[in-house]
């Protein structure tokens, strides 16, 4: 968003302790929230990638506790990790506590990414493997999309974030609904529940 200090017709004349800004776009953006004009101008970008660097440490460690502990459970934990967090992102009083929110955020999607990846292969057979690693992608897609839409329409940060984030919630209570990978049933010595999952899948 653009900005004019005071009352000079300059846009973005720095130093400036009291900008104004042009809401005829955006009605509050995080630029708006917290200040960041001049020198805190690149605080914005660096958020994001705090938010980035969330998503590959999520990645790391999830991958790892999906393994331990299964693949669904992580997932559904992801998910309820992201809806959560980007709640809070909405609400934070201040630039440090949104920019830990993004990280933890970060770090539910990156879990939830190579989480959900990894489910979705297990569950089919290694001829439609290539088939289901596409169909997880358009989905990954098809969401940026519809964001682009909601963004659209909703016009303040802090409605678009909960916008995007209460329904993320709602994906925790896919663990009562879906199955265990079968694969990693098997990986753990729980063979008769990886049959029961099979059975299920050949009846479907």
């Amino acid at each position: 968003m653009t900005f004019t200090c005071g009352t000079s017709n300059e846009t973005g004349t720095c130093p400036c302790d009291n900008p104004v800004w042009d809401y005829s776009v955006f009605t509050k953006t995080v630029a708006t929230k917290y200040g960041m004009i001049c020198e805190k101008a690149l605080y914005v970008s660096y958020s994001e990638s705090i938010l980035y660097f969330g998503l590959l440490i999520g990645a790391i460690v999830c991958g790892s506790l999906a393994d331990r502990y299964g693949r669904l459970m992580l997932y559904a934990t992801c998910q309820l990790i992201i809806g959560v967090a980007g709640c809070l992102v909405s609400f934070a009083p201040s630039f440090a506590i949104f920019c830990v929110m993004r990280f933890i955020e970060g770090f539910g999607s990156g879990g939830a990414i190579v989480t959900g990846f990894v489910l979705s292969v297990e569950y089919c057979g290694s001829s439609f493997r290539s088939s289901v690693s596409a169909f997880v992608h358009i989905a990954g897609n098809t969401g940026l999309i519809v964001m682009a839409g909601i963004s659209y329409l909703l016009r303040d940060c802090d409605q678009f974030q909960l916008a995007i984030s209460v329904p993320v919630m709602a994906f925790f209570f896919m663990k009562f609904i879906l199955l265990e990978s079968p694969k990693w049933l098997m990986d753990r010595n729980r063979t008769e529940e990886a049959v029961k999952v099979m059975e299920k899948f050949c009846r479907l």
